[in-house]
């Protein structure tokens, strides 16, 4: 019987789904932002929330619990040296899921998987971020916006979208 074992297998055996979280872990860290289907992403969000709590937590034994789980110095010394303190003050739910629509090969749903918005303008509103993180989808399902393999023009879109809602609240209240 399979009572309470969560999770999915992604069709893949445990150690190749261990070596799967590891490496997309490691990716997201290094690139904030990656491209993946909805599956991996919603699996991958505990992984890397996990290892973005021992980060907040700091110290010798939580630095080797993460590299044990990460496998990767540099990817280590980023989450450790700029994601833990960044994310000091919040309470969980680090990362993010976009739908982005279905992937031309297989068909299969894609989503971008990314770090919270709050840190890219502090301070902000969240309803204003909430009202960024919607209009981004809708440009990215209509592919008005380009994106490249590693996603680094989506934090200046997500300010620009962000600070656009702010100044239609001011102008209609």
């Amino acid at each position: 019987m399979r009572h309470r074992v969560g999770g999915r297998k992604l069709q893949r055996t445990s150690s190749h789904r261990a070596a799967l979280f590891r490496n997309m872990a490691a990716a997201l860290i290094k690139h904030e932002q990656i491209t993946t289907t909805t599956a991996k992403a919603k699996e991958l969000r505990p992984y890397v929330e996990k290892l973005v709590t021992l980060a907040k937590r700091g110290g010798l034994s939580n630095r080797r619990l993460a590299q044990s789980r990460l496998m990767d110095d540099a990817q280590l010394n980023k989450l450790f040296d700029v994601i833990g303190p960044r994310y000091a003050d919040r309470n969980g739910g680090y990362t993010r899921v976009i739908k982005a629509g279905i992937r031309a090969s297989d068909a299969a749903p894609v989503g971008l998987r990314y770090h919270a918005l709050h840190h890219l303008l502090p301070g902000l509103p969240y309803h204003a971020l909430g009202e960024a993180h919607r209009r981004l989808c809708r440009e990215l399902d209509t592919g008005s916006v380009y994106h490249d393999s590693n996603h680094r023009g989506l934090a200046p879109l997500v300010k620009r979208l962000a600070a656009s809602t702010l100044t239609k609240r001011r102008i209609s209240a």
